[in-house]
């Protein structure tokens, strides 16, 4: 009797079992018997149909309800009520901190020709996967993701000045930035790979680019977080 991987070797390439799932859905636990059973997964968010192609167009009501379910999902959530978080002072520190690092980024745009203005490359992604026209749709939604970006990076920065005792500062806020623009540029890069239609631009010099936008965001988080007085905590459901 051939094994169960002889049989799955067996199965010509072409045919495939496809899970077709929303992103909630997809987060939550799903039993091991039906992953087993599956070699594709596809969710609605991204791939609107069950074929994997990118034909749906959105309505702009639905569109931005979308893209929040896609950045808060139930694990996420989970996250945030599980812990102690300093909420006038993280949600100071991550405007203020995201507003420095974008209008250097803005800055750096403008001296040097190219495009590392974040907002704008998110919104070029999102209407190229997306396939359709609305650019101030898109463009709303890429600064709407770019701050709450900020926002989950100081929820962690808020945790690390809880958990360790540490004062914010000029110099642990630099070194999470830089520890996070790390992080960011791997994510970018691996964005930019995957996307079926990426913008061109100067990836070696974004990515450096992003590393010291993100050292001058965890500069401005630790000054933003300092000015709210008190310890205004969110407690644990």
């Amino acid at each position: 009797m051939p094994g169960p991987l002889l049989k799955a070797q067996t199965i010509p390439s072409s045919f495939r079992v496809v899970g077709y799932y929303s992103l909630k859905a997809a987060t939550s636990k799903i039993k091991k018997s039906t992953i087993k059973r599956l070699t594709h997964v596809n969710l609605w968010f991204l791939n609107p149909d069950s074929a994997g192609n990118l034909q749906v167009i959105f309505k702009k009501q639905n569109f931005l309800c979308r893209v929040n379910r896609l950045l808060f999902a139930k694990r996420l959530q989970e996250f945030l009520d599980a812990i102690n978080m300093n909420i006038t002072k993280v949600i100071t520190a991550g405007v203020i901190g995201t507003s420095m690092m974008t209008l250097f980024s803005y800055w750096v745009s403008k001296d040097k020709d190219k495009q590392f203005r974040e907002p704008a490359l998110l919104a070029i992604l999102l209407k190229r996967m997306l396939k359709t026209n609305d650019d101030k749709v898109f463009l709303l939604s890429g600064w709407i993701i770019h701050y709450k970006v900020g926002l989950i990076f100081t929820v962690l920065y808020d945790q690390f000045w809880q958990k360790t005792n540490a004062k914010p500062s000029v110099a642990n806020g630099m070194m999470l930035g830089i520890l996070c623009g790390l992080f960011g540029k791997e994510v970018w890069k691996t964005v930019l790979r995957l996307h079926p239609n990426p913008p061109a631009i100067d990836r070696k010099a974004y990515f450096a680019h992003l590393v010291l936008a993100h050292a001058i965001f965890g500069i401005f988080a630790a000054i933003g977080y300092r000015i709210p007085k008190g310890d205004d905590k969110l407690l644990p459901r």
